[in-house]
Order: structure tokens, then sequence, then C-alpha cells
């Protein structure tokens, strides 16, 4: 699925995209590593076609903010955090 929303995201040329997280109450390791790739697919794209990572958290749930917070350090240039 994120690969696909990242073909749509480069052929629109999208300035953002935005992930709402705020009902998610669980995230295994291959979902995060899933967000991993993506991100690290966005950084290996030109600068001028790069694209920013939006997540919307949800502050009542703790593992969202350790576990966005370690992807923002991943990529701290293209990803902000809505909390």
């Amino acid at each position: 699925m994120l690969a696909s929303l990242h073909e749509k995201a480069q052929a629109l040329g999208v300035a953002s995209v935005a992930i709402d997280l705020t009902q998610l109450e669980f995230m295994n390791s291959s979902c995060f590593k899933a967000f991993v790739s993506w991100i690290d697919r966005v950084q290996q794209m030109d600068a001028q076609k790069q694209y920013r990572i939006r997540f919307v958290s949800n502050p009542a749930i703790l593992w969202q903010r350790r576990s966005l917070h370690a992807l923002q350090c991943f990529a701290a240039e293209l990803i902000s955090i809505d909390r």
C-alpha cells in the first residue's frame, strides 16, 4: 500500500503526504519496517521531487510517540509529527 501511495505522490508531484494514525492502537515491526523503507525511497529521490511526510499521532498512545520520534530521527528533513 505504501508503494502505491509513493507512486501516486510522485505522479501527482505533491508537496506533502499526511498519515493519520490517531486511531491506530498497534503496529508490528513489519509495518514499522514498511514505513522505514518508504521514507528511504523518498530520501533517494532528487531533492526537488521529494515530498514531506506528516504523521498525525494520538498523544494518548505512548508507543506512537516513541516510534514516530525514531522515524523522524531517520529523516528529520522530511518528517513532521502532529500531536
